[in-house]
């Protein structure tokens, strides 16, 4: 038998991070990849069970468990496999079966989305977890911003992630939480990882894309699978002022600001929310049918085109139609001498909505910026004029699928640092929405905070 950091090999047993594990003699021949390994198990035969989830057809993780025969390891026991096994999956020095890989702190929301938080804990994340020698502690929230005041005094350091079990509200109270701690900053770093179980589920969708599985049918599933296998990496957060009525508290945000007929559909679809996403649609048509108009000031400073992502950049020149091209280039500078930029007032004072954008989806099959990603240190200010026709805002939110809405005559999106939104009195809306949580009425400024936070991915 010999072995190293990258790998082992003892009888029929070949184990690298190139190929994976690898079982071939007349009893078993298997090869398995390293990526899609999240554990291993002996059974009551004393037979070592690699557990892994290969990616069907269907964008599925599938569990799947290869037994290496007995006989593949003549001089090793099962149970010291399995620690050399381990502590070749982990990167870790593996002592003994009781060793664990990680440990997470797990908060479960029971009521968001389809409200089935409880039973998607119990029969799918605590299976997968235990499986995969993840240990933890959990709580089930029970309140509006339950998360946050959790997040006030846990002690982060007993754990390696923070696994959120709902959608992108909870998500919104565990960042505010962790900000608003005297060791706010250092508390922020701590990885975020998400399942999907909740109604818009865009960061869960974001996960899955950059992983290739994203599929509404399976997102669950895969989502707890990227949990196990995920590692961290950098988020933007943005900051969110409230300038109005003397009030100029502050919250962050992970996702989006949105105003207009999009905060509307959130809101006042909020009583059908049992149906899941379906109640977006419906609330929807009834809005493009009545097509109201909101009145406000917005201002952004915008990003220099040199500093502009490449994602960005193919939007304004191959998106975009020649007219609204134009208008987006003469929207932003070529160059900045100071790294503050001015503010630019939008000409238009009349909109349908806008919302500034720090992630790319609305959903889990709803793309608001194509061109974000979660950590290129830009907003994205996606605008639906006031003059936009009936047919061209049903083709815009039915584009949200494949972001087609953001070809269209009258709908733009601005790559900015930061957002000031100044709602008029007359015709300024009802709602504002920061994450999918209502925040009152009245004037606010939004300023991108690049790498602010991390997320497990």
């Amino acid at each position: 038998m010999s072995g190293s950091s990258r790998g082992f090999a003892t009888g029929d047993i070949s184990v690298t991070d190139e190929a994976g594990i690898s079982v071939a003699n007349e009893h078993s021949s298997f090869l398995v990849a390293k990526d899609n390994v999240t554990g291993f198990v002996v059974d009551e035969a004393n037979t070592v069970h690699v557990i892994h989830y290969p990616l069907d057809n269907d964008l599925r993780r599938y569990r799947t468990a290869s037994p290496i025969p007995r006989q593949s390891h003549p001089d090793i026991s099962p149970e010291s496999l399995v620690i050399k096994l381990r502590s070749w999956l982990w990167s870790n020095d593996v002592k003994s079966l009781d060793d664990v890989w990680k440990h997470l702190y797990i908060m479960v929301n029971p009521y968001s989305g389809i409200q089935n938080g409880s039973s998607v804990f119990y029969s799918m994340i605590q299976p997968m977890l235990r499986e995969s020698c993840i240990s933890y502690d959990y709580i089930f929230t029970e309140r509006n911003k339950h998360g946050t005041d959790v997040a006030h005094s846990l002690d982060l350091s007993k754990y390696d992630a923070i696994l959120i079990v709902s959608g992108d509200g909870l998500v919104h109270e565990l960042v505010n939480g962790l900000l608003e701690r005297e060791d706010g900053l250092t508390a922020i770093k701590t990885p975020i990882a998400i399942v999907s179980n909740g109604t818009g589920n865009c960061l869960a969708a974001e996960v899955l894309h950059q992983n290739g599985d994203l599929c509404k049918a399976h997102a669950t599933n895969n989502s707890i699978f990227h949990v196990i296998k995920g590692s961290a990496k950098p988020m933007d957060l943005m900051r969110v002022t409230m300038l109005g009525n003397g009030d100029r508290g502050e919250s962050y945000a992970f996702l989006i600001m949105s105003w207009g007929m999009i905060a509307d559909i959130e809101f006042e679809s909020v009583t059908l929310r049992r149906l899941g996403q379906i109640r977006y649609d419906l609330y929807a048509f009834k809005n493009v049918l009545q097509k109201r108009v909101y009145s406000a000031d917005v201002f952004i400073q915008p990003v220099p085109k040199h500093q502009w992502p490449e994602a960005y950049r193919r939007y304004v020149s191959e998106t975009c139609s020649k007219e609204t091209s134009e208008r987006l280039l003469a929207a932003h500078p070529e160059t900045l001498d100071t790294d503050t930029p001015e503010w630019t007032q939008l000409s238009d004072r009349e909109f349908i909505f806008i919302a500034l954008n720090n992630q790319r989806f609305w959903g889990l099959d709803m793309i608001g910026a194509s061109m974000s990603r979660p950590d290129d240190g830009v907003g994205y200010l996606l605008v639906f004029r006031g003059r936009m026709s009936r047919y061209n805002l049903s083709r815009g939110l039915k584009g949200v699928a494949t972001s087609t809405h953001e070809s269209l005559p009258d709908s733009e999106t601005y790559c900015v640092r930061a957002v000031r939104l100044e709602p008029h009195a007359e015709n300024g809306g009802r709602y504002i929405s920061i994450d999918g949580e209502e925040f009152p009425l009245q004037s606010i400024q939004c300023d991108i905070l690049p790498s602010m936070a991390n997320f497990i991915c």
